[in-house]
């Protein structure tokens, strides 16, 4: 993933959707909304008939990120319902969608970030290109001592981390309730288990992360990023968001 020149810092969320790469190896539970896309090739997946609103107000209403999901929702069902993307991109070559998604920006940010890493005990590591050898990880905090809260990874070893990689934040969709509702989204959307990961890149860090392959079709989502440079202690100076489904 090769980020913009941004101020502040990225946020990504990645949503690796877990079927074989192989169309038609892809399964599916018998009691569908969607066609699958095991036979693209020859059947095009039917257009979506699940309205949006709709499956937020049974599925995600009042749950924390709902607005931001019913958008997911309705974006990943344009694409499962879309022959091009089912016989030309699915498992088979990258996809840019350039146009601004609606709903993705600012879905899940810095602050949220922060409060869930303050509020809640979870862990990271940090990502370093390494030349030729690729991405070197390690934790973004040790234990600093015997107790639960000298264990417990704080806000400002995530900052600090940021100075010179990626943090990534692996299975945060089954950890953090608000992206949670946007694994659901492209749960119910495809109808394919995944799993969404966060990933946050510092500010003049050239590459997030390395060229690389995956088993999995991945959405990368950037939700946060700046292109203007402001000064250094500038509260705009946030972390680029990427989520990874």
């Amino acid at each position: 993933m090769q980020p913009c020149v941004l101020s502040g810092r990225l946020l990504a969320v990645l949503f690796a959707l877990l079927a074989p790469a192989h169309p038609y190896s892809l399964t599916s539970p018998p009691h569908r909304r969607h066609p699958d896309l095991r036979a693209v090739a020859s059947a095009p997946p039917a257009p979506n008939t699940v309205d949006p609103a709709a499956w937020a107000a049974k599925t995600v209403a009042g749950a924390p990120g709902a607005e931001a999901a019913e958008a997911y929702y309705d974006a990943f069902a344009v694409l499962a319902a879309d022959p091009s993307f089912a016989v030309d991109a699915w498992a088979r070559a990258p996809l840019l969608i350039s146009d601004p998604l609606p709903g993705v920006a600012d879905s899940f940010t810095l602050a949220d970030v922060e409060e869930v890493v303050e509020a809640d005990f979870l862990d990271a590591g940090k990502g370093v290109a390494d030349g030729p050898a690729g991405w070197q990880m390690a934790p973004v905090s040790l234990p600093r001592g015997n107790s639960f809260e000298d264990a417990k990874m704080r806000w400002i070893d995530v900052r600090a981390a940021l100075d010179d990689g990626t943090v990534v934040f692996n299975s945060a969709g089954g950890l953090i309730p608000k992206l949670a509702a946007f694994s659901l989204a492209a749960l119910d959307a495809f109808e394919l288990p995944n799993c969404l990961n966060l990933y946050l890149t510092g500010r003049g860090v050239a590459t997030s992360a390395p060229p690389h392959t995956d088993k999995q079709d991945v959405f990368v989502l950037q939700a946060r990023a700046q292109f203007a440079t402001p000064p250094r202690n500038s509260p705009a100076r946030n972390s680029r968001c990427a989520i990874r489904v």
